[in-house]
């Protein structure tokens, strides 16, 4: 099998992507896309540290790529990741030892811009936020970005946690569809200034969906 023989007929942006549908092409040849097996981890300091630059791909491939992309400098992705691992938790997926998917969760005050004053129903302090969700789009459709919520929340519970909170792009359909058939449920609406290159920009609306745990 040669894996990069294939990337006139798939978008690749990096080696990263090469990989990951190396892995693809290695289950494909002996099973069907939708048996394709894969694990979900709690994101440990220990994953985070071996395989960081693994999930800054992820996160890049995620906000930079495709219909919903958006100018993401390399620097700035690495620090938000950084700290989101020193204040938070989240999940991983792996496919044949590699990640593929990443969930960071962050405690709900760490979200400067979404108005508390106005849904004094959301108990901040036991909240958990889910502030970054990444699936590579060569495994998409394989029910990892719901592998990784469920497994977050999980965790989340067993610490105490009674509520959890998402915010999505409001154009991107097929996550809002998948947080709602969740038991997410919208409660607010934002509007965001992000860079389509190093000097111009563009509004997006963002929603946050809400679950009680």
């Amino acid at each position: 099998m040669n894996c990069r023989s294939r990337e006139d007929e798939i978008l690749l942006k990096s080696p990263f992507d090469v990989n990951i549908l190396c892995l693809i092409l290695l289950n494909n040849e002996t099973m069907n896309h939708t048996e394709i097996k894969y694990t979900i981890e709690k994101l440990t300091p220990l994953y985070y540290s071996d395989w960081k630059e693994e999930l800054l791909e992820l996160y890049l491939h995620a906000f930079t790529t495709g219909e919903f992309a958006q100018y993401v400098r390399r620097e700035d992705a690495s620090e938000k990741l950084d700290e989101f691992q020193r204040v938070g938790s989240g999940a991983v997926a792996f496919l044949h030892g590699k990640p593929v998917g990443a969930l960071m969760g962050v405690p709900f005050t760490s979200d400067a811009e979404f108005p508390f004053a106005n849904h004094p129903e959301i108990p901040v302090k036991t909240t958990a936020y889910i502030a970054e969700l990444m699936v590579h789009v060569h495994v998409r459709g394989l029910g990892i970005a719901s592998a990784l919520i469920h497994e977050y929340l999980k965790n989340e519970t067993l610490n105490g946690v009674t509520d959890a909170v998402i915010r999505v792009w409001i154009e991107n359909i097929p996550a809002v569809k998948l947080y709602e058939k969740l038991g997410f449920r919208r409660i607010e609406e934002i509007t965001q200034t992000k860079y389509k290159s190093e000097t111009e920009t563009f509004e997006m609306q963002k929603i946050y969906l809400h679950k009680k745990l």
